[in-house]
Parts: structure tokens; sequence; C-alpha cells
């Protein structure tokens, strides 16, 4: 299935889009040359346009956007993690499709998109309707769920298939994780593509077979266990999972064969990325208001940082330094902040609004927000904004468009 995309040329802080402002800011990152690329919905478009706006990382201001059909499922076009960017500048934006339990005639697609570093559609193909992110290789290929069968589906970056591995059930939202050499490690649901428990997996890069599973037991929410972490060390971290006694939860690290190297009792959440410190590799647990770092290659408490919070959100973003980490508050409030720590202290917090996971390049934080303000006639209404944040904690600059419409999210 194929569609056209509409493109539209602006150079205004406050960017329209077919003659529509953006209502909502959904996703970022950060690509070559400093370009920061944010997807949103158009003001207007509930029944199916989502757009794709570049933006200058040195002043914030929009170089091009683009927009695209999507069928939002409840109001929401995009899914989780839905923007990537690889080493050739290419873009790819995941939109979902629309499920209708009472009227599956109706159920639409999902799509990933394609689009070139200059803001032109390169290809598109068409995926499974659910909320699962793409998983971006370190060899220009990714991973994505197929159409209707729960596949998964290995894409070259040309959009040409590389494998196809069936399956009889659901991965596991955000699951999966590829190494350095091509190899995907994944924490399966139940019957994928195996049965019993759940199981971590490796799969060969190359054509999708199965080089080991190792049998586990879940033991905390989905989203804590949802992501095998992957070192620079050697090993592999998985949180959240049942420990010697009933109703313990445990962090375990096993060799890249499958093999279990160490455990011990999880702290809280299990960040996604870790650093390397030249002899082994620090593991980040974010719980209730401090984040503690752990040695990846034992498993011991290295050290603790407190920051002025109520409650953090469950992952963090570890800074290209391998000293600061970004963390943020959970939940979606106009008194949310996000705060940078760096020699095992807090060194700047910065009010947001609601937000997801930073973007760092070059010791600059892109970070989503909102806010609310009074309307010229009365009442409030929510602003959005772009962030971008020097390494000394000071604004840059600002982008929002001037949309006045509620969130979608």
């Amino acid at each position: 299935m194929c569609y056209t995309l509409s493109m539209v040329m602006v150079a205004c802080a406050g960017v329209s889009i077919d003659g529509a402002r953006l209502q909502s800011i959904n996703s970022h990152a950060e690509g070559i040359d400093g370009v920061v690329y944010v997807a949103g919905q158009p003001h207007g478009s509930a029944g199916g346009k989502a757009a794709l706006c570049a933006i200058d990382g040195k002043n914030g201001h929009v170089m091009w956007n683009i927009t695209t059909p999507c069928s939002p499922s409840f109001n929401k076009c995009f899914a989780q993690q839905a923007l990537h960017v690889a080493s050739d500048g290419t873009v790819y934006m995941h939109t979902v499709g629309t499920v209708e339990p009472w009227n599956t005639s109706a159920n639409t697609p999902g799509m990933v998109w394609a689009v070139g570093h200059s803001g032109v559609l390169k290809w598109n193909f068409t995926t499974g309707r659910d909320d699962d992110p793409i998983t971006l290789g370190p060899d220009g290929t990714f991973l994505v769920h197929g159409s209707e069968d729960h596949s998964l589906v290995s894409l070259r970056s040309d959009g040409s298939v590389k494998w196809n591995t069936k399956s009889r059930g659901d991965v596991l939202a955000g699951g999966r994780s590829i190494d350095k050499d091509g190899t995907v490690y994944i924490i399966p649901r139940a019957d994928y593509p195996f049965s019993g428990s759940s199981y971590l997996a490796a799969l060969n890069g190359e054509d999708g077979s199965i080089l080991f599973n190792t049998s586990l037991t879940i033991n905390g929410e989905a989203d804590v266990a949802a992501r095998p972490v992957l070192g620079l060390g050697g090993l592999v971290y998985v949180n959240g999972l049942q420990g010697d006694k009933a109703d313990t939860c445990v962090v375990r690290a096993f060799h890249r064969n499958g093999t279990e190297a160490w455990v011990r009792p999880s702290l809280g959440a299990l960040a996604t990325q870790t650093s390397f410190d030249g002899k082994r590799d620090v593991l980040y647990m974010v719980t209730g208001n401090s984040v503690v770092a752990l040695s990846g290659d034992v498993g011991a408490v290295l050290w603790e940082a407190n920051v002025s919070s109520t409650g953090l959100s469950r992952d963090a973003v570890i800074g290209e330094d391998g000293n600061t980490i970004y963390l943020w508050d959970s939940g979606d409030d106009e008194s949310n902040s996000v705060y940078a720590v760096r020699d095992h202290a807090e060194f700047w917090k910065l009010q947001t609004g609601g937000t997801v996971g930073p973007v760092i390049k070059r010791g600059v934080a892109y970070i989503e927000g909102w806010d609310v303000r009074m309307k010229p006639q009365g009442g409030p209404e929510f602003y959005l904004k772009l962030f971008a944040i020097g390494s000394d904690g000071k604004v840059k600059w600002t982008y929002f468009p001037k949309s006045s419409l509620p969130l979608i999210v």
C-alpha cells in the first residue's frame, strides 16, 4: 500500500502544516548536522494526518515539514519511540493503525515511513496495528512487527525484507535490543516463537534463526522487564525477574550465550542505557527520587544520588560524557521537571511540564514539555514546547507550535 506525502517548506517558529498548526508533539530525535526531528499531529487532523518537522538544532528554526496519512487509534497516530534516525540521515517514522474490536473490517495497518535528510519520502512499509516500536540496528537494518500475523520482520535500509520470523503470539512491546554484531536479544510473550513461559532469546541477525532461548519468569510489571539491556562489557541485563523465592524481584545478567553471570535484588526500574567506565558497564536503576549506579560485572552498588523529585519516571538517559544522567518526573503535569545528575549529585533542574526521555547530542539536551496559560478570552489552554538545554542547564532555545488545542497523547 502506498501513499503520497504532501510537503510544505516553512521558515517560521510557529510551523504551519497544510494551513494548520501542530497541536501535539509526540516524539523527537536528533540526526546528522544537528537537525532535530519532531513528530506531531496537525490541528484538526484527528481524522488522519501525522506530521514530521525538521528543526535546526542551533536556533530552533523549522527547516522543512511533511505530512503523512494516519488512521489514529484512540486519537493517537504514533507508536512508542516513533522516530529513529539512521547514520545516513534517514528518518524512520512509525504511525499506528486503527483497531476496532467490534468492527474488524474497519481496522487499518500501521506504517513505517522512511524520509530522507532533505524531507523527501524514500519508501513506506505496512506494519501491524499495534504500538510496538521500531528497533534500529547498527548496520542500518531494523525490526518491526509484521502486518496481521505478529511476525517479526527485519527490513534493510531500502525497505526490502531481509527476513521474517513467523509467530504464534505477540512480541512484548519494547522487548528487543540489537547488539553491535547484529544479534537480536528479545523477551517474548508466551508462545512467541516458543511455548510455555517467557524467554530471553537470541536471534541471528542475518536470517532470524534462533541461537538460544533461556526460560525466565517475569515477576514485575510488563514495562519493567520489557527489554534486554546490552552493555559493552559483554553481558545482557534483564530486570523484573522472579528470584529464588516467591514474590521476589531480581536483576539477572547473562553472558551472550544465554548462561547466567550474576543475580541481585532489583532496586527499581533498569534504565535502557548503560555507560562504560573503561573496565565495566555501569547500570542505572531508578526508584522514587533517586538513581542507583550498579557495577555491570558483579551487580554491586557503586553510588546513589537523590534529586528533588516526588516521583521519577522509570528510565534514564545517559549523556555522551558518561558522567551525566538525565531523569524526569513521571506523569503528565505542568509542574514536572527534568534533572541532570553529574558527579553523583543533582547538577541542574528545569521545569518543562509532562515530558518523555530527552535526546542528548553534542552536550545539548532536547526535551519535550508543555505548559498552561490563560487565553485572551479567558480560561486555560495548553501550549507545547521543545527545549534545547546546554550542559550547564541553561536554555539555548525553545520551539513551540502556536496551537491552543488539547493535547493528543
